[in-house]
């Protein structure tokens, strides 16, 4: 029954890259929202800024749901606005702040704007 808890634990590092793309206008401001439980300490991190970029970043925020117990997860939700016409990668890590490196979850999301 251990090695079976084990690779349960396993998959979802393996799995941890996940890579989505999605295109807007330019102007348009838009919401990347990510799962995240900010109780354990993580949290999600641009890999990169994006100044001088074709994006802008606005705002992040966490929400948690209503009546949501004590230690649940919420989501993050990040704006950007796209400045000018052109494509972007949007890199995000779920990391704690203090970690440099280790077994970090990765999400990228590519952005056109047209």
């Amino acid at each position: 029954m251990r090695h079976f808890y084990f690779l349960l634990i396993i998959v979802p590092i393996l799995c941890s890259c996940q890579n989505e793309s999605m295109k807007v206008k330019e102007g348009e401001t838009f919401e990347i929202k990510l799962k995240s439980n900010r109780t354990t300490g993580y949290a999600w991190f641009l890999e990169r800024e994006v100044r001088n970029s074709i994006l802008d970043s606005l705002s992040v925020q966490y929400v948690i749901p209503e009546n949501a117990a004590t230690g649940a997860g919420g989501t993050e939700i990040w704006s950007f606005r796209a400045r000018s016409k052109g494509e972007a990668k949007l890199i995000f890590i779920y990391k704690r702040a203090w970690e440099k490196e280790g077994d970090q979850m990765r999400k990228e999301i590519g952005v056109k704007v047209e």
